[in-house]
């Protein structure tokens, strides 16, 4: 009961943060606003998360998963991995609290859990690559080494494009990304998630 009673605590924390740092952006965000959006103690709080960057680790971790779970089969690994990507350019609240406030670029912290996590994640992305190549939707003799490199730069970098360049300029950025990885053997972006990633950026510039 004690443990069940401490999720729904984290979680109710969780969303409150989440709300705020939409609102009102990480930065402008203090433990004293979350302690007053959810009526809980600061110790209450300390008793969860070690801090406000603590919540949102949490937080991405929390997203992240969820947004895995979503994942459907495609027809084959070329087509799971472009809905791998669609998912998480798709994520929008998530990425508008990391990158509006260019948390990650001030983050060591953030950036090495994007980090870690992005290596995690490569041995299912080389998973599908290698079923993409068993069923010749992907040509490539490296699937570890173009699962790491794809997550790692698409993960960094497109939060430092979201943050620094104009939307001509990022539109660019993403277009060299599709022929980058064409060149590879794996045509990830297609239409449709050039246009995602287009979508994520106005909603961050909108925030």
């Amino acid at each position: 009961m004690k443990e069940r009673d401490a999720e729904r605590t984290k979680y109710k924390i969780l969303r409150a943060a989440e709300k705020l740092f939409l609102e009102n952006g990480y930065d402008e965000t203090t433990i004293a606003d979350i302690v007053s959006e959810i009526g809980m103690t600061k110790g209450a709080i300390y008793h969860h998360f070690k801090s406000k960057m603590d919540i949102l680790l949490n937080l991405f971790e929390d997203r992240v998963g969820k947004k895995m779970e979503e994942l459907k089969p495609g027809k084959n690994g070329l087509e799971d991995l472009r809905n791998m990507f669609r998912l998480s350019l798709q994520s929008h609240n998530i990425q508008a609290i990391i990158y509006s406030a260019q948390v990650s670029l001030k983050s060591p912290e953030l950036v090495g859990k994007e980090f870690f996590h992005v290596l995690d994640s490569a041995e299912e992305v080389e998973r599908i690559i290698r079923k993409g190549i068993e069923d010749g939707s992907i040509e490539t003799n490296y699937p570890r080494e173009i699962a790491e490199i794809t997550l790692l730069y698409l993960n960094m970098r497109i939060g430092i494009f979201l943050t620094e360049f104009t939307k001509k300029d990022f539109m660019r950025k993403m277009n060299f990304s599709r022929d980058m990885l064409e060149s590879m053997g794996v045509p990830i972006f297609t239409d449709e998630i050039i246009k995602d990633a287009e979508n994520l950026y106005d909603f961050i510039k909108k925030k």
